[in-house]
């Protein structure tokens, strides 16, 4: 299981992007700069400007990422 602290880290890192799944749907963030991220849920797409905003905003059906990470299983490059 991926714990927070590795996806952060590998998310700010900017490394590559990150796929899984969330409720049947695909999701994923593109993480292109300190201030660019694409995230997606299904066919949802936001640009957000933070790995805060990335982390912590309620994206995924009201909940963040933060708090699905124990629910998902992440697809690393």
């Amino acid at each position: 299981m991926t714990t927070y602290q590795e996806l952060y880290d590998y998310i700010n890192a900017h490394v590559s992007h990150v796929v899984f799944e969330y409720n049947g749907k695909n999701c994923g963030i593109d993480p292109f700069s300190n201030t660019n991220f694409d995230v997606w849920y299904g066919d949802k797409i936001e640009k957000m400007t933070s790995i805060e905003d990335v982390f912590h905003s309620p994206f995924f059906d009201g909940k963040s990422l933060a708090d699905i990470i124990p629910e998902i299983d992440v697809g690393w490059d």
